[in-house]
């Protein structure tokens, strides 16, 4: 409960891009995720590129200075892991909302 996070998104229709942030409400302050998602042609198909950035800032949360980087870079591989398939899923949305447009 207390590692769920809110998922922002925002389509662009002219684009064909979706901008994402993540919010993790327990720490706010600390954790930093934001990305882009692109769906781009591809011969007669198209493609999803998902692209992002994730920080953490260990400190913000009370771990000392010294073991901050390595606690941070731990958390973020946890936090990735937790994130892709949200992320993949999100895609698959898109690209059933992108055929079902292309098919009427």
């Amino acid at each position: 409960d207390k590692l769920g996070w809110l998922d922002h998104a925002t389509w662009d229709e002219a684009k064909k891009q979706c901008d994402w942030w993540l919010e993790i409400p327990a720490f706010k302050d600390a954790v930093t995720c934001k990305g882009v998602t692109r769906v781009v042609p591809d011969g007669a198909n198209a493609k999803m590129l998902i692209s992002g950035e994730l920080s953490v800032d260990a400190a913000k949360v009370g771990v000392p200075r010294l073991m901050a980087g390595t606690v941070g870079k731990a958390v973020e591989a946890f936090a990735v892991a937790l994130i892709k398939p949200n992320q993949e899923k999100m895609g698959e949305a898109v690209m059933q909302y992108l055929k079902a447009r292309a098919a009427k």
